[in-house]
């Protein structure tokens, strides 16, 4: 198996039949940098640390800087960590089936809440399928398949102060690579990256008790971060695979930079007995996201919409949970671009729904809890087809409709709160 370092964006995933000896060049116009159509073209949604994957957060609008308490915060903000208890591990996945077969995101979360702060650990990655290498000698393919994918690592802190301040920090690791397996394909230019290092700083501040009857418990939470401060990523391509000449051409890419602002309002009514189960809680959550970095001058390039002057972002939220065992939600998110989820600057709905079981809470004496989550994004996509008015005069698109469908995300999670802290 051979493993080289490919440049940044989404890939044009098609390997186009063409001679052995132009390959090399197949290959450099094929795979290099490409912000396709729909869901991943965007210059936001090119990086596996930028695409919301956790079914809480995408289901409540991506409005998640002001959301404390919850190991996803580590994607949003990481002072949203503070006031995690115990271990916790969780899974979620997005499948993007429904626009390209085998493309994903998956993330991996570890969380650990400790007397001097919360530490979390994160990995993201983008998976973009499998492309099966022909030419002409072998058109039914060479053997050789080439997978496509980026990846991110996150590590986080937060430590909350007595007045109601959580400070949070995180830093990141990004890289783009592909796996070839069978034969080496003759003349792939071994592509060399340099890996982007990133940095997140937030914070949230918490004002509780806002409510006057005992019966209620609530609270109000403003955050704010600034995201992916730090290096360029980087790409080296050899001009000529077959000289040795060593020339090379080298892209730079400045990922990119938001800065975030939040507000969250929850409530929950008190148990009717100590260590019992609320009946009802309540969260409402609100952000505005923009883009700080400049955009890359490819985008206007490959992009599947022309680019945008507006670098504004807005999401809206809310959850209802009872009993702390059954949550619904529901959501939408504005965009300053068009992709299958919605036009520009028009809502993106999506909703959801968690069940979560606190063992002991249940009656069962186990410090573990343990939740389910799901999430659908509504997705759908023009259809036209190419009509000639005649057999030599050019022809027009008609419209036929729409394809629609679905983007399913789900976790699993698992929180154990019986540590000697």
């Amino acid at each position: 198996m051979i493993v080289s370092r490919l440049p940044f964006g989404d890939l044009h995933a098609t390997i186009l039949k063409r001679s052995t000896v132009k390959f090399h060049r197949l290959v450099m116009l094929c795979l290099f940098p490409s912000f396709i159509s729909t869901a991943f073209s965007q210059y936001d949604g090119s990086y596996p640390f930028n695409t919301p994957v956790d079914p809480r957060s995408a289901a409540m609008g991506e409005s998640f800087v002001a959301l404390p308490s919850d190991p996803a915060a580590l994607m949003y903000n990481p002072a949203g960590l503070a006031g995690l208890n115990g271990l916790s591990v969780s899974y979620s996945r997005m499948s993007m089936d429904w626009f390209i077969q085998d493309w994903s995101v998956a993330s991996v979360t570890a969380a650990a809440g400790t007397p001097f702060g919360v530490i979390a650990a994160q990995y993201n990655r983008k998976s973009m399928g499998k492309v099966a290498v022909t030419t002409v000698q072998y058109p039914g393919g060479t053997g050789s398949e080439i997978s496509l994918y980026s990846y991110s690592l996150a590590l986080g802190y937060s430590y909350r102060l007595p007045v109601g301040l959580a400070l949070g920090i995180s830093a990141k690791y990004y890289d783009y690579l592909q796996t070839v397996s069978g034969p080496a394909p003759v003349g792939l230019p071994p592509w060399h990256t340099v890996p982007s290092y990133l940095f997140d700083f937030g914070l949230t501040y918490t004002l509780p008790r806002l409510h006057s009857q005992s019966t209620v418990e609530d609270s109000l939470t403003i955050g704010m971060c600034y995201q992916n401060i730090g290096t360029r990523w980087q790409v080296s391509i050899p001009l000529n695979t077959f000289d040795n000449s060593g020339a090379t051409t080298t892209e730079y890419l400045v990922l990119p930079q938001y800065y975030r602002l939040g507000l969250s309002y929850a409530m929950r009514l008190r148990p009717t007995e100590e260590g019992g189960l609320s009946p009802f809680g309540a969260t409402i959550a609100g952000e505005f996201r923009s883009l700080q970095s400049p955009l890359p001058t490819s985008y206007a390039v490959y992009s599947y919409s022309a680019p945008y002057p507006e670098t504004s972002y807005w999401g809206l939220g809310l959850e209802f949970t009872f009993y702390d065992i059954v949550s619904v939600r529901g959501g939408a998110a504005f965009r300053p671009y068009s992709d299958v989820e919605a036009d520009r600057d028009r809502a993106s709905f999506r909703y959801g729904a968690c069940v979560c079981l606190p063992f002991r809470r249940i009656g069962i004496d186990l410090p573990l809890t343990f939740s389910f989550q799901y999430t659908v994004i509504p997705v759908s996509e023009p259809v036209t087809q190419y009509v000639f008015d005649q057999p030599a005069g050019p022809g027009f698109f008609e419209d036929m409709g729409a394809r629609t469908g679905t983007y399913p995300l789900l976790s699993l999670e698992i929180q154990y709160e019986g540590v000697p802290w």
